[in-house]
């Protein structure tokens, strides 16, 4: 995966990057927890994010 986990459960509920324009996102929060299973995000991107890089991400 992506961050290096074993599930998106193990991901951080807050993932911030440096003011960096060659990086596909600037943050990555927990909007919603509905369950350990069940969550949505909320992600902060410069330009409209690929599919396959969210297939990487989650």
């Amino acid at each position: 995966a992506y961050f290096g986990m074993n599930s998106v459960a193990d991901i951080p509920e807050c993932v911030g990057t440096i003011e960096d324009t060659s990086l596909p996102f600037t943050s990555i929060s927990v909007l919603q927890e509905y369950s350990k299973d069940d969550v949505t995000y909320k992600i902060f991107s410069r330009s409209p994010m690929e599919d396959t890089l969210l297939d990487q991400l989650f």
